[in-house]
């Protein structure tokens, strides 16, 4: 999760308006397609990344908006 929260920051595109497909996301961490298979499926099942389907390509979207912190999160809620 940590490296796709870098490399999205690093991008320099908003994390809500960051799309990017397996290929891409393997490119930039140097993963295995099966290992990275695995990890998105476990991230999107535990609704940190938006499964994005456009025909036979798989597109995400990070939705998890926290700090890089311990501390309890929930995504998208506004603290007050």
């Amino acid at each position: 999760m940590l490296l796709i929260q870098a490399w999205v920051r690093n991008s320099g595109q908003l994390r809500h308006e960051m799309l990017f497909t397996r290929k891409q996301l393997r490119d930039a961490v140097q993963w295995g397609d099966t290992q990275l298979k695995v990890h998105l499926s476990r991230l999107v099942e535990m609704e940190y990344l938006l499964l994005h389907r456009r025909g036979l390509t798989f597109v995400y979207e990070l939705l998890f908006d926290g700090a890089d912190s311990e501390a309890a999160h929930l995504s998208g809620l506004i603290v007050p």
